[in-house]
């Protein structure tokens, strides 16, 4: 594969990770901007909020698969290269940072959930159930995020099950930064629970 080839696949990888599913979904349903409703994130928990569980289910499901499907094709591709961790950090990226949304975007944890999914389903179906059971627990669906995020790559490092540590660090970063308004209403209390 030439560089230009992967420029261009990595390229294509920002542009399918900034379909806004949130925004055409709440657009299609009810004829508004999820922009201006709500939280004004362009998320599924927002969706959900905003609207009803069926449509937070299906964002949900598609900002996984746009992390899911492109890079399960980029390990058959190219499995043993840059190719995979640059489409995955690519379509994170073009989620977090969509030039449909003038480069606003989601919080990359639906999108990230679909990558890893594929890099290392064991693993990531445990961070899953640590963060159903701390949001079952706590009510907090941005708090149980942030803590599964950061102990994505905690586990794989200990455990040393994954070859992608630094994309894991750099995704796990990326997602608290993006939530830096929810941890700032989680240290005064004022997170909403669902």
């Amino acid at each position: 594969m030439t560089n230009i080839q992967m420029i261009l696949i990595v390229l294509g990888a920002f542009l399918i990770g900034s379909i806004p599913f949130s925004f055409l979904i709440t657009k299609l349903a009810v004829n508004k901007d999820i922009q201006t409703m709500g939280s004004a994130d362009p998320g599924a928990t927002n969706v959900y909020r905003s609207l009803n569980f069926k449509y937070g289910l299906a964002v949900l499901f598609l900002d996984m698969s746009k992390g899911f499907f492109p890079v399960l094709w980029a390990t058959k591709v190219s499995p043993n290269s840059l190719l995979v961790p640059a489409v995955a950090l690519s379509l994170v990226l073009g989620h977090d940072f969509s030039p449909f949304l003038r480069f606003k975007g989601g919080k990359g944890v639906a999108t990230s959930l679909g990558v890893f999914l594929v890099l290392n389903t064991y693993l990531t179906l445990l961070v899953l159930l640590i963060f159903i059971v701390l949001t079952i627990s706590f009510g907090l669906i941005s708090f149980a995020s942030v803590i599964g995020a950061v102990s994505f790559p905690i586990f794989a490092y200990v455990l040393k099950m994954d070859d992608y540590i630094y994309l894991a660090i750099v995704l796990a970063v990326l997602i608290v930064v993006k939530h830096h308004s929810n941890l700032k209403r989680l240290w005064h209390g004022k997170e909403k629970r669902i």
